[in-house]
């Protein structure tokens, strides 16, 4: 089970989140994750994640759909910081 907060629900789909738990040995690794990702793609606001292992945790399995999104969205937010840089140092 996947608890989020608005900070990580305002950047991240349902289904990102999930991916990025999928597969994670730990709890604590899948909510870094999220985390992670979140803040990578520029969340600003408060965020937090608490994943609680339920039964059959590191057993579920399925393909991860949101990997080429993700991609994405990482190139988009790295163009959008490095826009950001140039920005800031013309003023």
């Amino acid at each position: 089970m996947v608890v989020v907060s608005d900070g990580v629900s305002s950047i991240l789909s349902d289904d990102e989140i999930v991916d990025l738990a999928r597969g994670a040995p730990t709890p604590k690794i899948a909510a870094d994750r999220i985390l992670a990702f979140s803040q990578e793609l520029g969340g600003e606001d408060n965020a937090t994640a608490v994943v609680v292992p339920l039964a059959g945790w590191g057993k579920v399995r399925g393909p991860d759909k949101t990997l080429a999104l993700r991609e994405f969205r990482r190139q988009q937010a790295g163009q959008l910081q490095s826009t950001r840089l140039i920005l800031t140092f013309h003023y």
